[in-house]
């Protein structure tokens, strides 16, 4: 029980090491093609994206999984009954992720980007600077304020289906990944309405 609560907390280390990273280099790639005065409203579209995506992905998650190896019946299913072992049905999911990253890649690869320079203000400081952030008090609020956000949106998000199923006997297939997935979409329609505003 331990080792899985902690190749958990590493799998989720891990995601999110992958998604600070990734911020850090599109936020600047995404100020030079959009334009500085755009980057605000592309910054919340791209939220829109991830919130949609998120919000798609639990019910291709039951979809693959209801009907991987049953009767029906289409390239998809075909491609991954042959892939996917009948105990594991929710590899499948990961198979399909698989395929849409090496369509990333070749999209990333095929299209030039424009050359970014950071600004002054994008580029990382020396040692003193770092030491003058954490010394304000400020830096440190917002790191705390960001710290809870995130951990909360992405802790519930992640948790919400076993808190389902431990406290309200809620199977996650049935009733989790719906919820989960209607957490995204107010996530995502909350995106909307800024951007609108």
């Amino acid at each position: 029980m331990l080792y899985k609560l902690y190749n958990g907390l590493l799998s989720l280390f891990v995601i999110g090491l992958g998604m600070a990273t990734l911020q850090v280099v599109i936020n600047p790639l995404l100020r030079v093609a959009g334009g500085d005065e755009n980057f605000a409203f592309n910054s919340v579209l791209a939220q829109v994206f991830f919130g949609a995506a998120s919000a798609g992905c639990p019910y291709l998650y039951k979809y693959l999984v209801l009907n991987i190896h049953t009767s029906n019946s289409n390239v998809l299913l075909d491609t991954l009954n042959k892939i996917v072992p009948e105990s594991l049905k929710w590899v499948s999911l990961y198979w399909v992720f698989a395929v849409i990253i090496l369509i990333m890649i070749l999209v990333i690869w095929l299209v030039r980007f424009p050359k970014v320079e950071l600004k002054e203000d994008e580029q990382m400081g020396t040692l003193a600077n770092f030491k003058e952030l954490l010394r304000n008090r400020y830096t440190i609020l917002f790191f705390f304020g960001i710290f809870a956000y995130v951990g909360t949106e992405q802790g519930i998000s992640y948790w919400i289906s076993e808190f389902l199923k431990e406290y309200h006997n809620q199977s996650p297939e049935k009733v989790g990944d719906i919820v989960t997935s209607n957490f995204w979409l107010f996530m995502t329609i909350g995106c909307l309405l800024a951007l609108y505003y």
